[in-house]
């Protein structure tokens, strides 16, 4: 639901206002048109690894040039992801990509590489974001969908640069996109997601709707996307009158009507319920909820403000009060403005509020949850909590067991066989380190070491290895024991003790 125009004024901002998040634009270099562009760098990717998801449901953060310098790369909690998405190459009505912006240039840049290689060894997807917007004019939206020339020249360019950076399929954004535009769009989605996947059979490809598109766009898309990102948010902008929530979870123009109203033509499965990370900052007349907001400059300007921000003046503010509306299920708060003599009132998303929206994509059986913006919770640890107990802790069940056996002294030397038997009886694969750990009767450690097991959900793995206890002379006869230990995140599942003795 994130108009072009205001995802437009959210990036300009951003920078220029909010004045965090900044993307160090002159450590990019926005290059000539030539398409060897493509390839800067690109030796430096590494291709994904092929480890089993670790989330129970889709985790798409959507990652935008302004956000992306050299820290990014160790902020992002890639264990809570399942693919970003840079944002945003732009394409042009004859079809070329806009390589004279910022997206394409933060997309080649060493700090995408990093972001890439850091997601890349979690088994995480990186996608670009190709991005037509025309809301204040569509003539160039419908040039280039009603060219097959401009969209074959596109689908060569975009295919190149997805391979060229060893990028694991796409996204489409295009807005506005009113239903007139619906079929032709739908027939250049099917053209791009076969030529895709010609020369990447594995890459997927998500296209950004607004919440409450038309219903001939969502069916005509389904058999050529993996899921469609439900923009989900903007219900108030800088445009509004009055103050209030960026995304209501309930009342009548709702998160909840609007999932409702999309599950009507779309299966749950192909649906990523997208949430943001911002909130808007409003003059407004006074201090009452859904204040009118001032529209007389003298008094400001409304604009958006980063989760990151607002923590910080809040925890700058603490006498600030925060209220909650019981409808829309957000927090606002109001300020004085003593400058220019107004009240302001902010609304944006906090862990509650967003791990409110997480439970409604979880109890609709959604394909998952998706993030506008990575980055905008810059140096704090809520929202990744709160991604973290709701897709990686609830669907977590391990049980272990372990034992020796085969113990025998050979050359003076005890030799054992451990047996680990590891069993996934949660709602998401496993994959980490096992481990285990040998004490004598007097509860000193003997030998310790570790694995590295996996199993699918409701499947069981097991591991033999052979281990040296060491010399009999040192060791004491008697009742040993044996315990094994798997950690994830803040979870710790521990085996049995097996009790054996130890008769050298």
């Amino acid at each position: 639901m994130l108009r072009g125009r205001a995802r437009k004024l959210v990036a300009f901002l951003l920078v220029l206002v909010v004045g965090i998040g900044l993307l160090p634009l002159d450590s990019l270099v926005r290059g000539p048109e030539p398409d060897d562009t493509d390839l800067v760098g690109a030796s430096a990717i590494r291709a994904r690894a092929n480890r089993p998801a670790s989330l129970t449901h889709e985790v798409y953060g959507y990652l935008p040039y302004w956000q992306l310098n050299a820290g990014t790369a160790e902020r992002l909690d890639y264990r809570l992801l399942t693919t970003i998405a840079f944002f945003g190459i732009g394409i042009k009505s004859d079809g070329n990509l806009d390589r004279r912006g910022w997206g394409y240039a933060a997309f080649i840049s060493p700090h995408a590489v990093a972001v890439t290689n850091a997601a890349h060894a979690h088994g995480v997807r990186v996608v670009p974001t190709f991005q037509l917007f025309g809301w204040s004019d569509l003539t160039a939206m419908r040039r280039f969908l009603g060219s097959s020339a401009a969209q074959k020249r596109f689908i060569e360019q975009a295919v190149k640069l997805v391979v060229a950076r060893k990028a694991d399929g796409a996204n489409l954004d295009f807005e506005p996109l009113p239903e007139s535009l619906g079929k032709s769009f739908n027939a250049f989605v099917a053209k791009f997601r076969a030529a895709l996947r010609k020369k990447l059979p594995r890459s997927t490809l998500v296209v950004a709707l607004e919440a409450n598109p038309a219903a001939a766009t969502v069916k005509g898309l389904l058999p050529h996307v993996d899921q469609i990102f439900m923009m989900a948010y903007d219900y108030r902008t800088t445009s509004s009158d009055q103050a209030g929530s960026v995304a209501p979870i309930d009342g009548g123009f709702s998160v909840r009507s609007h999932v409702e109203r999309f599950l009507k033509y779309a299966p749950p499965g192909k649906v990523i319920l997208g949430v943001p990370y911002y909130g808007y900052d409003w003059p407004v007349t006074k201090k009452a909820p859904n204040a009118e907001v001032q529209r007389n400059r003298k008094f400001g300007r409304p604009h958006a403000v980063t989760y990151a921000t607002i923590v910080g003046y809040l925890k700058a503010n603490p006498k600030v009060v925060i209220e909650r509306d019981p409808v829309a299920k957000t927090p606002y708060f109001t300020y004085r403005d003593d400058t220019r003599k107004t009240f302001r009132q902010v609304w944006f998303e906090d862990a509650r509020s967003i791990g409110a929206k997480y439970d409604l994509a979880i109890s609709k059986k959604l394909a998952g949850v998706g993030i506008w913006a990575l980055d905008n919770d810059r140096g704090r640890s809520e929202l990744w909590t709160v991604l973290r107990k709701k897709f990686a802790e609830p669907g977590r069940s391990v049980v272990l067991k372990s034992s020796v056996f085969h113990l025998a002294r050979k050359n003076g030397i005890v030799r054992a066989d451990l047996n680990l038997i590891f069993t996934n009886r949660g709602r998401v694969p496993e994959r980490g380190r096992v481990d285990w750990v040998i004490r004598d009767a007097r509860n000193r450690i003997v030998v310790r070491g570790s694995t590295i097991m996996s199993a699918s959900a409701g499947r069981t793995a097991r591991t033999v290895r052979h281990i040296v206890l060491g010399p009999a002379n040192r060791l004491r006869a008697g009742t040993y024991t044996l315990q094994t230990t798997y950690k994830v995140f803040s979870r710790t599942f521990k085996s049995p003790v097996f009790e054996f003795k130890q008769r050298y």
